[in-house]
């Protein structure tokens, strides 16, 4: 029994409710629910054309960007070049630049900064062109994050802020909160 003064972690220590705290834990974890994102079905809904171009789209770029680029950097940049192409097809410029970000993530985690840099251009040149701004402020933040891993602060400086700007001016709180996260990276 716990005395009034003796701490909490004190009485856990060794007892048999820690025991079975941690019994129960370990019984209960397989059934938390995982971020792991399922592939299967997003290539179910890439492969079936009975969904919308818009769906397949976004679910092939889920897929090259949650299930493929950190772990197997080559099939996401395969993914991206199918997203680009069916963007291509039916002139969805939007998706075509977000393929194209998806692209440059991947030769930047590979170390081809140059290549990085092209696709990026071409990218933010195409968010300019159709007026997407979200999708400018999610550029500049990739080109910020390609010259931070060349240690360039000044560049990427200038392009995180062009990112926070761009996120504010269009209300996203999430790209807005990536591009000041980024910045305090830079200056720690």
């Amino acid at each position: 029994m716990q005395r009034p003064n003796e701490p909490i972690s004190q009485f856990l220590k060794g007892s048999i409710i820690r025991k079975l705290i941690i019994a129960t834990w370990f019984v209960w974890l397989p059934f938390v629910p995982s971020s792991q994102v399922n592939t299967d079905s997003l290539w179910g809904v890439w492969s079936n054309e009975d969904y919308s171009d818009e769906a397949r789209l976004n679910a092939i770029g889920d897929m090259a960007l949650k299930g493929f680029l950190r772990n197997n950097p080559d099939s996401a940049m395969m993914l991206a070049q199918m997203q680009g192409a069916l963007s291509l097809k039916i002139g969805d410029m939007q998706h075509l630049a977000q393929a194209m970000n998806i692209q440059g993530r991947v030769h930047t985690f590979q170390g081809d900064y140059k290549s990085a840099l092209k696709v990026y251009t071409e990218a933010l040149k195409i968010n300019e062109r159709v007026k997407d701004k979200r999708g400018a402020a999610l550029t500049y933040r990739n080109l910020g994050t390609l010259y931070m891993e060349q240690m360039d602060s000044a560049h990427c400086v200038e392009y995180f802020t062009q990112s926070l700007n761009l996120s504010k001016e269009v209300g996203d709180r999430t790209e807005e909160a990536y591009a000041n996260s980024s910045l305090g990276n830079v200056f720690y």
